[in-house]
């Protein structure tokens, strides 16, 4: 499965990757988005099967 992390804030994503990769190695992040076009864009490219 693959994934990507939006959150404004860089420890937040860099909290919820060590989690994923802990708890989830399956799931492959993507991407990751501080805001919302961001975000919109990376979805778009890259159509993940989750988004945190």
């Amino acid at each position: 499965m693959t994934c990507i992390i939006i959150d404004d804030e860089a420890s937040s994503r860099e909290t919820i990757k060590s989690i994923l990769s802990n708890y989830c190695p399956e799931l492959k992040v993507l991407a990751e988005a501080e805001n919302v076009e961001g975000a919109y864009n990376a979805i778009l490219l890259h159509k993940p099967n989750l988004v945190f």
